[in-house]
Order: C-alpha cells, then structure tokens, then sequence
C-alpha cells in the first residue's frame, strides 16, 4: 500500500490506475482542505474574540458602561498576553498583561486634554470680558486629547518595566482597542443592513 506522498506522486505521473488517481487527488485536497478549514475556524475565533473586545471598549467609553469595565479588561488582557512573548519573563506575563490592559483601558476611555477639556483651544486673554480671543492648546497642540507619558504609563504598571517595553506595550495595546472596535463597528454595520 502507498503512502499519501507516494499516491500524489503517481498521480502526478499518471502511472497509476484511473480510480488510485482519483483516490490520490481526493486525498491530497482533503489535507489542505482540512488545514484552510482550520486557518478559517483560527481567524473567525480570533475575530470573534476582537469584536466582543470591541464593543466592550465602546460601551465603556461611549456607553458610560463602567459595569463592563473587568470584562473588557479581561479581554484585553487576553490578546496582549501572546504579544508579551519574548518582552516579559514568563512567570510574569499574566500579571503584566493584566496591568497593560487596565492601563491602556485607562488611556483609551480617558483621552480627554486635561487643559482644554477637548476643545482644542484656550483663550488667549484670561482676565478680558465678553469675547476671548482663541490660541492653540499648548498641552496637546490642538488635537484635544490627552497625552501620557512614560513616566505616567510606567506608573499604571505595578511592575517597573523597561521604558522600551513600556512604550511597545502601550502602543499594541491601544492598536488592539482600535482594531477592535473598528472591527465591531464593521461587523454591527454588517449586521443592521
């Protein structure tokens, strides 16, 4: 009897019988059928899982949902702690990934310039009545949002990490939010055509 490699091979040949060609080929698409299956099943899981991430980050920021908080920080928690790999020692990774996504949560529903209150611009002339003139917020440089720094970002962590860690590991933990709210929006746009 032949093996699968050996089938394909004769196959390929055409040295075989019409019906071992056949069954050869058949079982040559059924592998990759059955590793595609698979890849789809991985991505629509993953998916799934950043949807949910999604809706939950919404309803905490836009919903005022402060009840879903511990969810959404658990799921988070989730799709950081695969990226701290190599980053983080192993004992600690849960730990951190927990802290990370607390913290990024933070970051994220908090995102309002503390000097502008999100406006963008702040009067020009404090102590003149009736119409001020505007100037561009200094602190956030008339985006209206608030800006962290490391040493804020390093203080939200429990653990003290390295300034390089701290920076990669918020910057993929608020382009996780963002990806996953993007693909909760698309996928509810989807679902209310």
């Amino acid at each position: 009897m032949a093996n699968r490699k050996e089938r394909l091979i004769q196959t390929l040949s055409a040295t075989g019988a019409p019906r071992d060609n056949v069954a050869a080929v058949g079982m040559a698409q059924s592998i990759s059928h059955h590793a595609r299956q698979v890849e789809n099943a991985q991505r629509a899981v993953k998916q799934a899982a950043l949807v949910a991430l999604g809706m939950d980050t919404l309803a905490l920021k836009h919903g005022l949902r402060p009840d879903i908080h511990r969810r959404a920080v658990e799921r988070l928690s989730a799709e950081i702690f695969p990226r701290l790999g190599y980053i983080v020692q192993e004992a600690e990774r849960v730990t951190v990934a927990d802290d990370l996504a607390r913290a990024a949560l933070q970051e994220h529903v908090v995102d309002m310039c503390p000097s502008c209150k999100g406006a963008k611009e702040i009067p020009d002339f404090a102590e003149r009545e009736g119409m001020q003139p505007m100037k561009m917020c200094p602190a956030c440089n008339g985006t209206g949002g608030r800006a962290y720094s490391d040493e804020e970002r390093a203080e939200a962590l429990a653990q003290p990490l390295d300034s390089k860690v701290v920076q990669f590991s918020f910057r993929a933990s608020i382009e996780i939010i963002q990806t996953a709210e993007k693909m909760a929006i698309q996928h509810w746009a989807e679902v209310l055509k």
